[in-house]
């Protein structure tokens, strides 16, 4: 095992944003015209174990997979800092092009070349020979590839002989995650599979998160300050990667934006275990009356500020900063390396009115 690599945190934490297989899933029906139950749900249990081991692999033994072998301690920002923070998503995000591009045929997928290549010119991709030839030690069997590079055109053909409806599962999870750009397929969602082939609330609502955790504290609040967002008006935007700019370790996350804004107003971020809460509260100044009949909790996270980028890297002045006056006392709200100077607020249910009237108060300078 090598955590000396910087590419062994990042894969563990992608493992970590795989949505856990409940004991039942509610299957609709669109996918029961393919499969039975049973079937559905053991193939997707199946897929899940081969994303989980293959997240495993990659953050142990970078180097079987041609991945960049950056040194634990690189510094934080740069070139191959940037490399790597996608890498460890290289290898299932081709698998999910493959199948995204392709139809089932028996026991087995077809895949349309010149579809393929299309996408692959599109995204860039290279070494594609090696990713199949990869994906060749989890089970996959190929037909029509010759030492695992694509044909000029026509089609080749893909089998799973340990467990044929692994195929029907990777398809499904690839057009619903690239339908509506959802994370789905990465993270082996069976929400995939509890809602209809045109329907994206499970897969991109609030259980974006709260399927993450099983901790009702948390789960509840992710769904109350959601519907409360969206009553404001917000409309909410789903992903996975770093924070809104500079370095960060990879968050799930859904920020919420008003009609014709840029920025968010509101973010919800999970990282291993953790949730964390931000509003974007551009003048705060606006805010502190309010703030002063608020609870302790809020008041604290007014007292608490941010260290000064000056005092942090020397920077000299801080970009984007919020600066204000509480309780006769001067804050700044750094923003130089949380674009908008987003403020970070409690998981307390109780509070989630007053966020919203603080973001109402403060939003616009």
């Amino acid at each position: 095992m090598s955590k000396e690599h910087m590419i062994y945190e990042w894969a563990m934490r992608s493992r970590g944003q795989m949505v856990k297989m409940p004991v039942k899933i509610n299957i609709h029906e669109d996918y029961l015209h393919y499969l039975d139950e049973n079937t559905i749900y053991n193939g997707l249990k199946a897929v899940w174990e081969m994303f989980f081991c293959i997240y495993t692999d990659i953050a142990e033994n970078p180097e079987k997979f041609n991945l960049p072998l950056y040194g634990a301690n690189q510094k934080q920002i740069g070139k191959e800092f940037n490399e790597v923070r996608v890498s460890d998503k290289k290898h299932l995000a081709f698998l999910c092009m493959v199948f995204s591009n392709g139809e089932i045929n028996g026991d087995g997928f077809i895949v349309d070349v010149e579809k393929l290549k299309l996408r692959i010119k599109e995204t860039k991709a290279s070494t594609v020979h090696l990713f199949f030839e990869k994906f060749r030690d989890y089970g996959f069997v190929y037909d029509g590839l010759k030492n695992f590079k694509l044909p000029k055109t026509g089609t080749f053909s893909i089998e799973y002989p340990d467990n044929p409806s692994v195929l029907f599962i990777l398809k499904f999870l690839a057009e619903k995650g690239s339908k509506f750009n959802s994370s789905a397929f990465l993270r082996a969602s069976y929400r995939v599979f509890e809602e209809s082939m045109d329907d994206q609330s499970l897969i991109n609502g609030p259980a974006h998160i709260a399927d993450l955790t099983e901790d009702e504290n948390i789960r509840e609040f992710v769904y109350k300050f959601h519907q409360a967002a969206v009553d404001y008006g917000c409309s909410p935007s789903y992903g996975i990667g770093g924070s809104e700019s500079g370095p960060s370790p990879q968050e799930t996350f859904i920020r919420y934006f008003k009609p014709k804004q840029l920025a968010y107003y509101f973010a919800l971020k999970y990282n291993f275990g953790k949730l964390t809460v931000k509003l974007r509260i551009r003048n705060a100044k606006k805010c502190i009356e309010y703030v002063e009949q608020c609870p302790e909790d809020i008041k604290q996270m007014f007292r608490a500020g941010k260290i000064p980028c000056v005092e942090y890297h020397g920077r000299g002045k801080c970009r984007g900063g919020v600066e204000y006056v509480f309780e006769g006392k001067e804050k700044l709200q750094c923003g130089c390396w949380d674009w908008g100077a987003a403020f970070t607020a409690p998981v307390n249910v109780e509070n989630i009115q007053h966020y919203i009237k603080l973001v109402d108060l403060g939003y616009k300078k």
